[in-house]
């Protein structure tokens, strides 16, 4: 994650001030483990993510981070959409109101290697 948002050309600056708050935020383990287990149970679940490689996926006390890149470098926008509408979905999920989770905010930028890349932050209340 770091590394992403450091490359050259980013455009990814609320991302970046984001991110460091989330780096040094401490983290809750019993509130973190729980969410990011249902994460990776769902989008594993989801149609359509193949396309998409989650390169890391972390929670902490307030809010989860997750970067997502489309695998074919110049993926379409199609692509990004259906990223849109699985995070968007995941309200419908039985734990996602009792994990406290507002709704999601995305940022959208490329890798150096022209992949679309998602930052995806899901804050808790």
């Amino acid at each position: 994650m770091a590394d992403y948002l450091r490359e050259p050309g980013n455009p990814m600056m609320p991302g970046r001030q984001v991110h460091a708050v989330f780096a040094a935020e401490k983290r809750d383990d019993t509130w973190a483990d729980y969410v990011e287990a249902k994460l990776r149970d769902y989008f594993a679940r989801q149609r359509g993510v193949g396309k998409i490689a989650i390169v890391s996926l972390a929670c902490r006390s307030t809010m989860c981070e997750v970067l997502a890149v489309v695998r074919p470098p110049n993926g379409a926008p199609a692509d990004e959409v259906r990223w849109q509408e699985i995070v968007f979905a995941l309200k419908r999920e039985r734990w996602y109101a009792s994990s406290e989770i507002r709704e999601p905010s995305m940022e959208f930028g490329t890798t150096g290697d022209g992949r679309h890349a998602i930052l995806t932050y899901l804050l808790r209340k």
